[in-house]
């Protein structure tokens, strides 16, 4: 596995230890950071892509958001979720404005 799947699949690694705790059905996908079509990690909510960068600031590749948002199977209720991760190790959580709407209804239902 060459440097930059290992800091990937460590990236996956720590988010995946988190989300179990709330939800025990995530799991990192099979052949993750391969060309699958599946996202980095899956949830009973999410389709997750984790992307680390080596610099400070962070910029949302259109492209990526695209390819995470076409690998949502039609019909299905997942939401598309971008982990990134900076040089510094602080990470962020990115998704469209009208999921976290949806979200937050939800939880006050």
């Amino acid at each position: 596995m060459d440097n930059k799947r290992k800091i990937g699949d460590k990236l996956e690694k720590y988010i995946v230890s988190y989300l179990q705790e709330i939800d025990p059905k995530t799991k990192q996908s099979n052949n993750s950071g391969a060309i699958s079509n599946n996202g980095d990690i899956q949830t009973s909510k999410f389709l997750i892509e984790c992307k680390h960068r080596n610099t400070k600031n962070l910029t949302i590749q259109k492209k990526t958001w695209d390819k995470l948002c076409g690998q949502i199977p039609v019909g299905s209720n997942k939401i598309p979720l971008l982990i990134m991760r900076n040089i510094d190790n602080e990470v962020f959580a990115v998704l469209g404005f009208k999921d976290l709407i949806q979200l937050l209804k939800e939880r006050n239902e």
